[in-house]
């Protein structure tokens, strides 16, 4: 499958790819490579580049950042979930804090860590 028709495609000279048809990491090698999109599969095309050390450098190119999670987790929505008061109760007690929240920070360790390996 080609790529998406884009303004200025034609007049460009480079290999343009869908991320489908990456499949062999020597193609990238010593060229600077563009990659179009942040989802989850231009993520990995980016991260097999860099950690193969392969292209002369590497940028992604996407309109708007975003965090790439599913809009579901554990039957409620990731916003309820993660972004709430109760949050706070799963990350580690501050540096600066007292003993006693240190203390109940120390108990809660086993449930924050059951926690994120679920968000994992």
């Amino acid at each position: 499958m080609p790529p998406p028709p884009t303004q200025g495609t034609d007049v460009y000279a480079g290999i343009q790819l869908h991320a489908k048809d990456f499949v062999d990491l020597a193609i990238a090698h010593g060229r600077r490579v563009v990659i179009v999109g942040a989802g989850k599969t231009a993520l990995d095309c980016v991260s097999s580049i860099v950690a193969t050390n392969t292209a002369t450098s590497v940028t992604l190119l996407y309109r708007q950042a975003h965090w790439p999670l599913p809009r579901r987790m554990m039957f409620t929505s990731v916003r309820s979930l993660l972004f709430n008061r109760a949050m706070t109760a799963m990350l580690p007690p501050y540096y600066t804090a007292g003993l006693g929240t240190h203390a109940a920070g120390r108990v809660m360790e086993p449930l924050r860590r059951a926690f994120w390996r679920g968000v994992e």
